[in-house]
């Protein structure tokens, strides 16, 4: 494993208290609550300094969406692999579905604020999507979600732990 200098350390945890900033700025106003000078005083990060790692609002949004992912599919694949009771198994796939959940609305919002954006762009532009094709999208990204962890991972827990290794 890569050893991380420390002004790489430094730099990511700079990343992550951002990133934790917004999430709870993201859960407590929403999307358009969501300002850049919100997450920064929240953050206590100043917002120049902001502007270098995350570029705008939706940037930011995006690595939201990334992170989240990452930890759904580490859960996902821990609970698939992990030879516990049942009962465990069922907690540790519904707290893996609550990420996918989460991380599907983060793409829903993204998406609602750029076609926001656009419609603010171009006034004569309608847009309007229907719930159904919310809910629609919101079911597909916790289908995917258990879909990528589960597998993958039941397949690695069936694999023999040395021939894993050789071929990796």
């Amino acid at each position: 494993m890569a050893q991380w200098s420390s002004w790489q350390t430094e730099i990511r945890q700079r990343e992550e208290s951002i990133l934790s900033a917004a999430r709870a700025v993201l859960l407590e106003r929403g999307y358009f609550g969501l300002t850049m000078e919100r997450v920064a005083s929240v953050s206590a990060c100043p917002k120049g300094t902001m502007y270098q790692h995350f570029g705008c609002k939706e940037d930011l949004l995006v690595a939201l969406a990334v992170a989240c992912a990452g930890a759904r599919l580490e859960m996902m694949e821990r609970a698939a692999a992990h030879s516990c009771p049942s009962r465990e198994r069922v907690v540790a796939l519904g707290e893996a579905v609550a990420l996918s959940a989460l991380g599907g609305l983060l793409g829903l919002l993204l998406g609602f604020g750029l076609a926001q954006a656009i419609h603010f762009a171009l006034p004569a532009l309608p847009v309007h999507t229907p719930l159904s094709f919310v809910l629609l999208a919101e079911a597909v990204a916790v289908a995917i979600g258990l879909a990528a962890g589960v597998l993958p991972a039941r397949r690695a827990a069936r694999l023999d732990p040395v021939e894993a290794l050789r071929t990796e």
